[in-house]
C-alpha cells in the first residue's frame, strides 16, 4: 500500500499536478527514508506556496534537516526569511526561536544565542522546552567573551526551581558547581 501511494504521489509531482500537500507529504516521506537532499528540495517546493495549510509544519522540519545538515547559517537565514517573517502561527513562532538559539549557539554565536534564548523565555515563560533554553542560555553566558557568571548562576539555579524534573537538573548543577570553584 505504501510503496503504491509513494509511486503515485512521485508519479503526480513528475506531471507538474503537485500541489502543497504532496510537497510536504513527499519531503517527510523522503527524510523519513534518509534522503536529505530530495527532502530539502520538496520542503523548498512546498514553502514557495506561502499560506499553505503544511506550510509551518514545513518549515520546521526543512529548518531541523538543515540543522543536522550543519547547515547552520542558511537555516539561521532561513528562520528569518522563510519562518518568522511569513507570519507563521504562535507554535511555530515558537520553535523556531528556540531553534534559531541552537543555531546561534552552534555556530558559537553567543550574543545572538544569549538574545534569542532570552527572547523565548520572556515570550514563552512556562512552555514546552524552556528547560532547554534556559540552561543554553545560562552555558553561552558562561562561554561568551566577557562571561557573565553570575547571571549564568541565576539561570541555573531558576532551571533547578522550575523544572526539577528536567534532563538538564544534573549539568546544570555540576556548572553551579564549576562556577563556585572559580
Amino acid at each position: 500500500h505504501s510503496f503504491h501511494h509513494f509511486s503515485h504521489l512521485f508519479k503526480l509531482i513528475d506531471e507538474n499536478i503537485a500541489d502543497s500537500e504532496l510537497f510536504y507529504k513527499a519531503a517527510h516521506s523522503m527524510m523519513k527514508g534518509g534522503n536529505a537532499d530530495l527532502a530539502l528540495e520538496y520542503y523548498q517546493k512546498n514553502l514557495a506556496e506561502e499560506g499553505n495549510p503544511f506550510y509551518d509544519d514545513a518549515i520546521i522540519e526543512y529548518i531541523q534537516l538543515l540543522k543536522e545538515q550543519k547547515e547552520f547559517d542558511k537555516a539561521i537565514n532561513d528562520v528569518y526569511e522563510r519562518g518568522l517573517a511569513k507570519g507563521v502561527g504562535e507554535d511555530c513562532t515558537q520553535k523556531l526561536y528556540r531553534t534559531l538559539g541552537d543555531l546561534f549557539f552552534n555556530v558559537k554565536n553567543y550574543t545572538e544565542a544569549i538574545r534569542t534564548y532570552k527572547t523565548v523565555l520572556s515570550l514563552y515563560p512556562a512552555g514546552k522546552g524552556e528547560d532547554k533554553a534556559m540552561f543554553y542560555l545560562a552555558y553561552a553566558l558562561e562561554l561568551q567573551e566577557n562571561p557573565q557568571f553570575k547571571e549564568a548562576q541565576h539561570f541555573y539555579r531558576e532551571l533547578l526551581d522550575v523544572y526539577p524534573e528536567s534532563e538538564y537538573v544534573n549539568l546544570s548543577r555540576s556548572r553551579i558547581g564549576f562556577i563556585n570553584r572559580h
